[in-house]
């Protein structure tokens, strides 16, 4: 794989996600359910598989 492909991770998505719930949701559900969105955010983010599928795009792309 060329070193010049773009490679879209879960972090990339990250800040996308959170502008998506931020803009859809109701003011009151923000506010009540902050911290389980924020969580679900961070499990995605620190998702296992995620960080290998990164290690390993960066190991390719090193070639």
């Amino acid at each position: 794989m060329p070193g010049n492909v773009l490679s879209i991770t879960v972090r990339d998505c990250y800040p996308r996600v959170l502008e998506h719930i931020i803009s859809t949701q109701p003011p009151q559900v923000l506010c009540r359910d902050y911290k389980e969105i924020l969580g679900t955010l961070d499990i995605i983010s620190t998702d296992p598989e995620a960080d290998e599928e990164e290690e390993a795009k960066q190991k390719v792309d090193q070639k």
